[in-house]
C-alpha cells in the first residue's frame, strides 16, 4: 500500500498543495527510505513556517481565524504515521537505521580513541553530546504532541479566551523548533548514509 493510500485509509485530511509535492518526492526516491524523505520534507515545511513568525505576537491572536489557519498549516501527518501509524514496517525500519547509525558512530569513536590516546577527553565530550536513540524518538513525539495540542487550544479559543491560562507561546514555539531541527539533522544524516550505501 502506498503512503498516500495509507493516509486516506487512516482518515487524515490532505492538504493538496503539499501532498502533491510529496507524491513527486515519492516517485523520485524509489529506495526503501521513501517515508523518511517525506518526513524530512514535512519537517522542513514546519521550520520554514516558524522562521516567518513573530512569536511574541501569537498570544494576542489566539482566538483569531489567522491563528487557526497558522496552526493548521503545521504538518505532522507523515511523522505521526511513522511513530504511531497502523503500519509498523516504517517504524521498525526507522529504528533499525537509528541503531545502525549509532553503532557506526560508536565504532568510529572507538577507532579514533585507539589511534590517538590524547583525544580521550574530547571523545568523552562527543559521547555526552551525541543524541541517544530515545532522545531522538522523544523529539518526534514532542513535536506531534505539542502541535496537536496547539490545534486543540486554537479550537477552544474560538469560543473565548477568558478561561485559558496565560502561557509563553514564544517558549513553546522555540521548543518545537529545537525538536524539529534535531529531527531534521537526524533524518538528513540517515538518508545521506543510506544513499551512499545504495550507490555502492
Amino acid at each position: 500500500m502506498s503512503i498516500v493510500e495509507t493516509i486516506v485509509k487512516e482518515g487524515i485530511k490532505i492538504i493538496p498543495s503539499i501532498w502533491d509535492k510529496i507524491s513527486e518526492i515519492y516517485k523520485v526516491h524509489i529506495n526503501r527510505n521513501n517515508f523518511l524523505h517525506i518526513c524530512l520534507y514535512e519537517v522542513k515545511i514546519n521550520l520554514d513556517i516558524i522562521a516567518t513568525l513573530k512569536t511574541k505576537e501569537l498570544r494576542n491572536h489566539i482566538n483569531s481565524p489567522a491563528f487557526a489557519t497558522l496552526i493548521d498549516s503545521f504538518q505532522t501527518k507523515a511523522i505521526t504515521l511513522l511513530m504511531i501509524g497502523n503500519d509498523r514496517k516504517n517504524y521498525k525500519h526507522f529504528l533499525q537505521l537509528l541503531n545502525e547509525n549509532q553503532e557506526n558512530q560508536e565504532n568510529t569513536e572507538e577507532l579514533e580513541q585507539e589511534e590517538n590516546e590524547e583525544a580521550i577527553k574530547e571523545d568523552k565530550v562527543k559521547k555526552k553530546d551525541k543524541e541517544e536513540i530515545n532522545d531522538i524518538l522523544d523529539n518526534f513525539n514532542f513535536v506531534i504532541h505539542k502541535i496537536e495540542a496547539l490545534r486543540y487550544i486554537s479550537n477552544i479559543a474560538q469560543s473565548g479566551t477568558d478561561f485559558l491560562k496565560d502561557f509563553n507561546f514564544t517558549s513553546r514555539i522555540n521548543n518545537i523548533e529545537r525538536s524539529l531541527v534535531s529531527i531534521s539533522n537526524c533524518l538528513k544524516n540517515i538518508i545521506s548514509k543510506q544513499n551512499k550505501k545504495d550507490l555502492k
